[in-house]
């Protein structure tokens, strides 16, 4: 599942590059960090990367569909790993 995760991740690298604005750049920067260190931890704990990724979710629906679609696979895959 993790290499879902990875490929979910690739896409959204692709993804940002058409983001206009600062703030939503840095806010997937952010995520994205998060959800990496979260990969790498290779832990089942629980984290607030569920969160950030649902804030993320609300704020991108709207204007980027694409991404906001990409981060509830990754919710989706996080969830039935048990993260």
């Amino acid at each position: 599942m993790k290499a879902r995760i990875k490929a979910d991740i690739e896409k959204l690298h692709e993804e940002i590059q058409w983001l206009e604005d600062a703030d939503s750049r840095r806010i997937m920067d952010n995520v994205l960090a998060d959800l990496q260190t979260q990969l790498d931890a290779e832990s089942d704990e629980q984290s607030d990367i569920q969160q950030q990724l649902e804030e993320a979710v609300t704020h991108f629906e709207a204007e980027y569909p694409a991404v906001a679609g990409i981060l509830r696979n990754i919710l989706t895959t996080l969830g039935n790993m048990g993260i």
